[in-house]
Parts: structure tokens; sequence; C-alpha cells
């Protein structure tokens, strides 16, 4: 195998995801509940149009390049991302 640099950059994205709760709740306490507060990292796809999109894995091996578990979350959602080179 031939080791050649990622293309893309290593993100961390800082994010608010959906939050469900189940079962009997009162409402003014549901009130003081907001998104579910979240940290995702991996190998920057694109952060073109309205979402970023990310690989936690990226294989490459003669030529051949995938990548795999693919994040892609809204930017609306997105509260901090910070880049690193790799």
């Amino acid at each position: 195998m031939k080791d050649k640099p990622l293309r893309g950059n290593v993100v961390v994205v800082w994010w608010f995801d959906a939050r469900g709760l189940r079962g009997v709740a009162d409402p003014e306490d549901m009130k003081k509940k907001g998104g579910l507060p979240m940290m995702s990292a991996g190998v920057l796809i694109s952060d073109e149009g309205d979402a970023v999109r990310f690989a936690q894995d990226y294989y490459f091996d003669g030529g051949e390049e995938a990548v795999r578990d693919i994040e892609i979350i809204p930017k609306a959602y997105i509260t901090k991302m910070r880049k690193w080179k790799a």
C-alpha cells in the first residue's frame, strides 16, 4: 500500500441534534429543554450549500479511495466548526 495524503481537512463540528422525550412530562419543564449538544469529527467532504458533509473513515490504496460512515449536518444546527489540515 502506497501512502498518500488525505484530500480533505479534518473537522470537528459542534452542533445541536433534535431531542425526543417519552412518557409523561410537565409542559413547563419541557419549555426548558433544548437541542442535544453534540460534537462530531471526520474528514471533510463538503461544506457547500446548506449542510456540512464529512466521513469518519477515509480509505485509499493504489489510486482507489472511498469514505464511509458519513455525517450530513445542516448548517443551521452547527454552532462551531474547526478545520485542521491533515
